[in-house]
């Protein structure tokens, strides 16, 4: 009698974990449907999603993992086998996975015109050259896989290499004959890192970002700017989908003279602080790979460059799929809740959701890992950058750091090191099988705005030193081909999903 009871409860036991197991794997093969039915790729960036997704779900995804690590070729095989048994087999490509090289390959592209030489001049203070030497210097793997082009009306591949450019007194005499310094043709450089960039590649443009064609003496500036946002739209019309971009706003010392938009066969004699820019554009799991992987920290560590200000990340398709999950015990909870069964380590759906009875309101945290993003700090805190989609009135109270000790309760030990932030959700009424998407915005920061001027004639003007001609409408003109792309709607950077039910 006893060993047929207890044969019973171990048939329950098998059929439970079981149960447990495959749905995690259709959960599995639908990520994977997400990320590859249609590229028919697995990149960088997809294999962080599913490497983040097998370690989260590791116990019911035991076959994948050999000695506690991950087996790297058995998911590859996994991933090959689900594509090739569907109905219209799918023959899937991986690309920074395995045996694909293991760094990327760095263009550099700088700008050499008339607006750009001073500067390096005798009489600067040097940040201009040494942003630039730092980010040369901070690529890792083979040289020899990196090169380095001086852009104007052409593009021209400096020929000495990168070790020369480094140690040149000053990079612009030394590149003195190359192309037509009086005009730089936007659309012909930004052609070349946007859509001759390719998968494995990162294009680094070093740039002033005045947009200035040949013969505007006495232009209506607004005719330019129109110019310029039509230029922008159709370079980028194209590859938006599958190229993010990352723009760093720099400052250094200036000397020499500066060619304002209706007198540019003169220039004008100034020496102060000017505005310059970095543009870092790649495939959004080459953009991925830079933020997550250690082999390039020193290569993004962007604050720590000389004459950082700002940083703004172009992406409309999905660069980040943080790891979250809600936590059952953080000092910010109210109410009552339980995780719903079959989930294993990371929680996202919630049951039996009831008021607290004192509040009678309804408090959730959820862990969030907002590391490593291209975003600033300040932007991901802000509540006002979310928007909550939910059949109930559900919004975001507040978000924070996480605190360990008193966010995670003892059997979510397994989430250390794995979240970053908490946000609070806060709401009166649950309702059954609702499903809440948190989306996280993706505007053009203020920034860009005082960045910008429509009239660079006035040198002595108090905001020379910091604005850009031109500026925000080659900012929205690039915005708007990614907006076009989220079909007029809002661009975001991530979006993720909850459920919760009474």
């Amino acid at each position: 009698m006893n060993n047929r009871f207890f044969g019973i409860i171990l048939l329950i036991v098998v059929l439970l974990t079981s149960s447990c197991g495959n749905k995690t794997e259709k959960e599995f093969n639908s990520l994977l449907m997400r990320l590859a039915n249609k590229d028919k790729t697995i990149d960088s960036g997809d294999w962080q999603q599913i490497v983040e997704f097998l370690d989260a779900n590791k116990a019911n995804m035991k076959d994948f993992f050999t000695d506690g690590k991950l087996d790297s070729e058995t998911v590859q095989k996994h991933i090959v086998d689900y594509f090739q048994g569907k109905r219209n087999p799918i023959e899937i490509q991986f690309q920074g996975v395995g045996s694909v090289k293991p760094f990327l390959s760095v263009k550099f592209y700088l700008e050499r015109s008339g607006s750009m030489t001073p500067y390096d001049a005798n009489d600067c203070n040097g940040e201009f050259k040494s942003a630039i030497v730092k980010l040369l210097n901070s690529v890792p793997g083979d040289e020899n896989d990196n090169v380095l082009f001086v852009v104007n009306d052409t593009v021209n591949k400096y020929p000495a290499g990168i070790k020369q450019f480094i140690k040149d007194n000053n990079i612009f005499e030394s590149t003195r004959g190359m192309g037509d310094a009086t005009y730089t043709d936007f659309g012909l450089i930004l052609d070349e890192i946007l859509n001759k960039n390719k998968s494995g590649e990162i294009s680094v443009l070093i740039t002033d970002l005045i947009y200035s064609p040949k013969n505007t003496i006495g232009i209506n500036p607004n005719k330019v700017f129109t110019e310029a946002e039509g230029m922008i739209n159709n370079t980028f019309k194209d590859k938006v989908k599958s190229k993010a971009m990352l723009v760093l706003k720099m400052s250094a010392s200036y000397s020499g003279p500066y060619y304002p938009y209706n007198v540019q066969s003169k220039g004008i004699p100034y020496k102060g602080m000017r505005p310059y820019y970095i543009l870092i554009v790649g495939d959004n799991g080459d953009i991925a790979r830079l933020s997550s992987d250690e082999k390039y920290s020193e290569f993004i560590d962007f604050k720590n460059l000389k004459g950082f200000e700002n940083i703004y990340l172009f992406d409309a398709t999905g660069v980040y799929m943080p790891y979250y999950g809600f936590l059952l015990k953080s000092k910010d909870t109210r109410g009552e809740f339980q995780a719903s069964h079959g989930q294993g380590g990371q929680i996202t759906s919630l049951e039996k959701v009831k008021a607290d009875r004192k509040s009678g309101d309804i408090q959730l945290a959820l862990g969030i890992n907002l590391n490593n993003m291209f975003i600033d700090p300040e932007y991901l805190k802000d509540p006002k950058n979310y928007v909550v989609e939910a059949n109930a009135p559900i919004k975001i109270k507040s978000i924070r750091r996480i605190d360990e000790s008193n966010d995670l309760s003892v059997n979510q030990n397994n989430l250390k090191g794995k979240m970053t932030h908490v946000i609070i959700l806060s709401t009166e009424k649950v309702l059954n099988n609702d499903e809440i998407t948190i989306k996280l915005l993706n505007r053009l920061p203020a920034w860009v705005e005082r960045s910008s001027t429509d009239n660079d004639t006035n040198l002595g003007a108090s905001d020379f030193a910091t604005t850009t001609f031109g500026f925000k409408y080659l900012m929205n003109g690039i915005y708007e081909s990614y907006k076009k792309l989220a079909n007029g709607t809002q661009p975001v950077y991530f979006t993720i999903t909850l459920k919760l039910n009474k």
